[in-house]
């Protein structure tokens, strides 16, 4: 709201507090255009808040108390364990010393990586050295906001551009699967890649394995999905070669669980390609990462339990290990009152922007306002456009959406990892006929 941040209007206090919240919470839905209606300095503004809500609210705050070097209460340890899935010995200040410089490497490299391409770009009436420091800046907040996945872009079509450019496509997909891993799983990653170059044997950690397998998976079935839910939409991939049709589907698998960039316009989407990337928004990165979503672990608990189920296996295992009692039960709860928030609030969206209209005049809209509330709770930032649109209650009901899609999942399951008291009096357990 201070003079100098708007490029043209003037920023609303909705405006500001809308883009605020996506920034810190690293969503990336937006109402106003990020590259044009924020200056330079209004930009950066933004890259900040998205560079500490990336980071995480726990990590940052726990790095503060280490700096003043005060104690942290077990409660508030616990709350960070769980945040960053810190494994039992391991000490806070070590692996806050690795997150960050993981984090901050990685970024480099990745602006390493896309300055040169994004200064090719370059307008005809400029040369490369004039066009370096705006290529340069374009690189930072990319790279940022990819690792961060926060889906912001300075320009209005995000990706679109460069949807036909494996080496852009290759270099932010890289960054942005990083950034949705884990601090804790990229901690684990390097000191597995340490041990390989010592010729030692480091087996990573059952989380790390959890992580990497779920994520893969998610990201070659979401891709062949959408591939067929796209390949004969003439928008979108019909009328591509078959190298070009793979490229978009892939991205956009990666892009769906957090990361918000697009390389296609969400609106020309077919319904079922619409519905496979809200599964995959719901779904979300990994604990103690930069996305959102009842994360991947919780979909490998699912998926697990659903199988042996399927199988009548007395113990459902994933790679010879079963999920204990209480994990399985934080990820039924964080399902059950994500799934119910999520519904809640498309219901209100829906009553505040469409009161009184029949069905054969919304026809699709329900479904858009449905997106943007996964794309919301997720922390995602995709959008089939209706969000700039909304009145002033249904914005609103996004940006507490956003806030509680940031931090509500980890309260939760914090809460329900801390456990408490043994009740007084414990009833006497009865079935009943299920399904």
């Amino acid at each position: 709201m201070l003079p100098g941040m708007a490029a043209r209007a003037p920023i609303t206090w909705l405006d500001g507090l809308f883009t605020a919240t996506s920034a810190i919470c690293v969503t990336g839905l937006v109402v106003r255009s990020t590259g044009n209606d924020f200056t330079l300095l209004g930009q950066a503004v933004i890259l900040a808040m998205i560079q500490i809500g990336g980071l995480g609210f726990m990590t940052l705050s726990s790095s503060v108390l280490m700096h003043l070097r005060r104690r942290i209460t077990l409660d508030q340890f616990a709350v960070f364990r769980a945040s960053v899935g810190l494994p039992e010995g391991e000490q806070l200040p070590a692996l806050m010393r690795r997150c960050f410089r993981i984090v901050f490497v990685v970024e480099a490299v990745g602006v390493m990586l896309l300055f040169p391409r994004f200064n090719m770009a370059m307008p005809p009436d400029e040369t490369l050295l004039a066009y370096a420091p705006k290529a340069l800046w374009q690189a930072v907040f990319h790279s940022v906001s990819a690792f961060c996945n926060a889906g912001f872009s300075i320009w209005d079509r995000s990706l679109i551009a460069y949807r036909f450019d494996p080496y852009v496509n290759v270099v932010m997909g890289g960054l942005i699967v990083l950034g949705g891993l884990g601090f804790f799983v990229l901690t684990d990653l390097e000191a597995w890649l340490r041990a390989r170059r010592a010729q030692r044997k480091h087996k990573l950690l059952f989380q790390s394995r959890v992580v990497l397998l779920t994520s893969l998976l998610l990201i070659l079935v979401g891709a062949l999905l959408l591939y067929c839910g796209e390949r004969m939409n003439p928008q979108t991939l019909g009328n591509l070669s078959v190298t070009r049709q793979w490229q978009i589907p892939f991205f956009q698998s990666i892009t769906a669980r957090t990361a918000g960039f697009n390389t296609v316009e969400m609106a020309k989407l077919s319904s079922f390609s619409v519905f496979i990337t809200m599964l995959l928004m719901f779904v979300g990165a990994s604990p103690g990462s930069c996305g959102g979503g009842v994360k991947t672990t919780t979909f490998a608990v699912f998926a697990t339990m659903a199988i042996g189920s399927l199988a009548r296996d007395e113990e459902p295992s994933f790679q010879r290990r079963s999920f204990g009692p209480r994990t399985v039960t934080s990820a039924i709860a964080l399902v059950a009152v994500a799934g119910t928030l999520v519904l809640a609030s498309a219901l209100f969206l829906a009553l505040v922007e469409l009161p009184g209209t029949s069905l054969e005049r919304t026809g699709s809209t329900f479904v858009e306002l449905l997106f943007e509330t996964v794309s919301a709770f997720g922390t995602v930032g995709l959008s089939t456009g209706i969000t700039p649109t909304l009145s002033a209650a249904g914005q609103l009901c996004l940006i507490v959406l956003m806030f509680l899609g940031r931090v509500g999942p980890l309260g939760l399951v914090s809460a329900s990892l801390r456990g408490g008291a043994d009740p007084a009096v414990k009833f006497p357990s009865e079935d009943v006929q299920i399904g």
